[in-house]
């Protein structure tokens, strides 16, 4: 059965590394993750991936997709928690959405362990390609998530 669920979301945080990463990605927002059936979060962060409370900054992202594709999305999600990140991989994200591609950064975005937004785009990549533009693999901002990549396969903006 078809419906709509709650699938991801994202967040604009009110504190300084919440600006960093917005003013570096050149994004709305700076943290997204995966709504798991039962309303659980997982997101990617530093530390590792796992999961995390609701942000009263939270806007969810909802998706008319079949419980089956919901489950294979959340089962990615699972497989990636501990997965760690650094800071280096956010700031090679914004070279890339500044328009700055040395190889360097094209390999080091290509093959980072994924931020909360390349978490999200990997684990719905399972069944759907986000972003048809020609951008890099793991190129993709929480901004990118609701702006281009939900447009895309018919997932409606956010609405919560």
């Amino acid at each position: 059965m078809i419906a709509a669920v709650p699938l991801f979301y994202v967040v604009r945080s009110n504190n300084v590394a919440g600006w960093i990463i917005r003013w570096v990605t050149r994004s709305k927002w700076n943290h997204a993750g995966i709504i798991t059936l039962d309303g659980n979060r997982i997101a990617a962060h530093p530390g590792g991936a796992g999961y995390e409370e609701p942000s009263e900054n939270e806007h969810i992202v909802y998706a008319r997709i079949s419980v089956d594709d919901h489950v294979a999305i959340i089962n990615e999600a699972h497989d990636l928690i501990d997965a760690k990140y650094g800071w280096w991989d956010i700031v090679s994200i914004g070279l890339l959405q500044w328009g700055i591609r040395p190889g360097f950064v094209r390999r080091r975005v290509q093959n980072a362990q994924p931020i909360c937004s390349q978490l999200v785009d990997l684990c719905i990549s399972v069944r759907w390609q986000l972003f048809d533009d020609g951008r890099l693999p793991m190129d993709v901002t929480p901004g990118d998530l609701v702006d281009l990549g939900a447009l895309n396969v018919g997932i409606q903006r956010a609405v919560q």
